[in-house]
């Protein structure tokens, strides 16, 4: 086989492995999702409820974020950020607080949305998440958000598939969005 050849094989194989590859990355950001979470242990059902439903969204929006969604990146960020005073407390019920990692994911994003309009805001968020922290855990912040860019270059998990004609099948697709008159 000639040189030309071999490569074009080689990435041949890469782009059909891609897939293949992405699924552990998937499975091993729930995996780490799930490893900040603590137990959903209210007596109130509906706190026990929310607790579930913030577990749910925290893993599924890892997911997102590893896979480089900015957005997601940016939800996974707040969620491992202290509540805020004003913010309604079973909004953060089940889920982490871990100030270094919400500075890690803000400095992960920041440098992700760097030709963005809102690069400018995302700065602000990365001095407020990290300005607390003492000059130890700023550089554990910023040691994991290196580890974390790493990953996404290399070994990124990877968005869901759009859904399907079936799965969409049955849905009301002539409904409009209310409007005021």
């Amino acid at each position: 086989m000639k040189p030309r050849t071999i490569h074009l094989a080689a990435l041949f194989m890469v782009l059909i492995a891609t897939p293949a590859l992405a699924q552990p990355a998937n499975k091993r950001a729930e995996k780490e999702a799930r490893g900040y979470l603590t137990p959903c242990h209210f007596a109130a059902a509906h706190k026990q409820v929310m607790c579930l439903q913030n577990q749910a969204n925290f893993v599924e929006t890892y997911v997102y974020a590893k896979a480089g969604d900015v957005s997601s990146m940016s939800s996974t960020a707040a969620s491992f950020s202290p509540p805020s005073p004003r913010e309604e407390p079973d909004f953060s019920l089940g889920l982490p607080v871990d100030q270094v990692q919400a500075c890690a994911w803000r400095i992960v994003t920041a440098d992700a949305s760097r030709a963005t309009p809102n690069a400018s805001l995302t700065q602000d968020m990365v001095r407020y998440a990290c300005q607390a922290l003492s000059g130890r855990r700023q550089d554990a912040a910023a040691a994991r958000a290196d580890h974390l860019e790493q990953e996404l270059r290399t070994s990124p998990a990877s968005l869901p598939p759009p859904p399907t004609a079936e799965e969409l099948k049955g849905l009301d697709s002539t409904v409009h969005p209310l409007v005021a008159n």
